[in-house]
């Protein structure tokens, strides 16, 4: 993480005391918030919005970016059924992203 932050990054797990009820309860919360939340389901909506008579099974995002005006990158993710594929890829060469975008 260090290397990602561009500084030395520190983590404490304290073993008893104020510090260590204060990280049980702020876990339990953390826990609690995840299990109420309640998560749209966004094929429904996608189908509704593009008017869809079956729920779309194959989804795939595209997201380009540009870096000081000047390098083009790029990644895409697929979903399946909702789920993404845990297949993300990255698109870092503009050559490659201007092909794409011409031939889709």
């Amino acid at each position: 993480m260090s290397e990602l932050a561009g500084k030395k990054i520190f983590i404490e797990s304290p073993s008893r005391g104020e510090k260590t009820r204060l990280t049980k309860m702020a876990v339990a919360n953390a826990e609690n918030l995840l299990k109420s939340r309640v998560e749209p389901d966004l094929v429904a909506m996608a189908q509704e919005v593009i008017k869809l008579r079956k729920p779309p099974r194959l989804m795939e995002a595209v997201d380009i970016s540009n870096i000081s005006g000047g390098m083009a990158v790029g990644a895409t993710v697929t979903f399946v059924d909702g789920k993404p594929t845990g297949q993300a890829t990255a698109i870092s060469k503009s050559r490659r992203l201007k092909a794409s975008m011409t031939t889709a």
